[in-house]
């Protein structure tokens, strides 16, 4: 409804660098279009924030939308489920295996509308529900991405490669 929409606020935070043209000329076709679309008055920007303030950020967020394609990888969604905040993701890339779909957040076609869908069904969720995500995405994030779970894969990829045996990624 109109009266939720206005409590929402959407923080658009990431590095910036003046001295890269493309970086300056997004910038302000972000401003331009959060006008043109009415909800200048809800958006913010921050440009190349501190570790501290992206800390403070997904501790106080709802969610992340993560839009970039073609990641290889993205470690933001992985620091986004570290902090309990469910991620929206484009379909493509690294958060394919970061984001398990509809646990630990969403994956999106790379449109608006398929955007705002996932959006629509995260702010929907009642907050047990959107805590159970949250949570999901923490163990994800550590399960599969924390330093212990990386020091015990090479290790194990060690062993096996001592032990003469073939290795693949996915074992």
């Amino acid at each position: 409804s109109g009266s939720e929409f206005a409590k929402l606020r959407l923080i658009i935070a990431g590095g910036y660098d003046e001295r890269v043209r493309e970086n300056v000329e997004v910038y302000q076709e972000l401003q331009d279009e959060a006008k043109q679309l009415d909800v200048a008055e809800q958006t913010v920007f921050l440009r190349s924030i501190s570790t501290a303030d992206k800390a403070s950020l997904f501790l106080l967020c709802t969610a992340l939308i993560y839009t970039p394609s073609g990641e290889h990888f993205g470690i933001v969604p992985v620091e986004s489920m570290a902090y309990k905040r469910p991620c929206i993701a484009v379909n493509d890339g690294g958060p394919l295996e970061s984001i398990k779909h509809a646990v630990t957040g969403y994956h999106a076609e790379p449109t608006p509308s398929k955007f705002c869908d996932a959006l629509h069904d995260l702010v929907s969720m009642d907050e047990a529900a959107w805590r159970v995500m949250g949570q999901a995405g923490r163990n994800r994030a550590e399960s599969l991405f924390s330093l212990e779970a990386f020091s015990e894969r090479l290790e194990e990829l060690l062993v096996a490669c001592l032990n003469g045996k073939k290795v693949s990624s996915s074992n």
